[in-house]
């Protein structure tokens, strides 16, 4: 490794079927869904604010992070 640079670890796993998590806004209508952390970060980027704002006020993020960091270690999948 250079450097100056760090090396990012991901962890690379999916939510089991209908565990994934779904962007809404504030009416319920759906704007997004992630299966995997990399989807999640891809929607932050581009999702209404108001999506986003939603979430964030009501606690919604770490739940599922938590959630699918436990999935890594119950399915033995590594970061990369």
């Amino acid at each position: 490794m250079q450097k100056g640079h760090t090396q990012e670890k991901r962890i690379n796993v999916e939510a089991e079927p209908g565990k994934e998590f779904v962007f809404r806004l504030r009416d319920g209508k759906e704007v997004g869904r992630a299966g995997n952390i990399n989807g999640f970060e891809s929607l932050v980027r581009v999702l209404p604010i108001e999506s986003l704002e939603y979430h964030s006020k009501a606690k919604h993020f770490s739940p599922w992070l938590i959630y699918i960091t436990q999935e890594k270690t119950r399915k033995g999948v590594g970061f990369y």
